[in-house]
């Protein structure tokens, strides 16, 4: 019997600030599914190959997910260098700014072409 984990690799620390964790599992699963029929389809592969593959499709969105929460979180706490010295009144517009497309790349994002992107740089067949 062989089983992973790769649930506890990707979102294990994502802050909730920015209220896309269920979407962020939906798509964990999704990608989780593809490798795992590619992987029962074929039979001479590695199991690692796999989970590697997995991954190396979901770290890279994990770790945008925890850096832009970070920022979210400065953002709607008008702190750091863009706030400094200004009013609540002067900060507004700031704050605006900074969020009207901030989750523009949640929500738009393809996780079956990174899937297929980065199984075809992997040189998985």
């Amino acid at each position: 019997v062989r089983s992973c984990n790769p649930f506890s690799v990707a979102f294990s620390n994502q802050s909730p600030i920015p209220g896309s964790g269920a979407g962020h599992s939906i798509e964990d699963a999704n990608v989780l599914g593809l490798a795992i029929r590619d992987f029962l389809a074929n039979p001479t592969a590695k199991l690692s190959t796999y989970t590697s593959l997995y991954q190396s499709v979901r770290l890279p969105r994990a770790q945008k997910a925890q850096i832009t929460s970070r920022q979210a979180g400065d953002v709607y706490e008008m702190q750091g260098i863009d706030f400094e010295g200004l009013s609540f009144e002067e900060c507004l517009p700031i704050v605006r700014e900074k969020l009207k497309d901030r989750m523009a790349w949640v929500w738009s994002g393809n996780v079956d072409r990174d899937y297929l992107n980065v199984k075809t740089r992997l040189g998985i067949s």
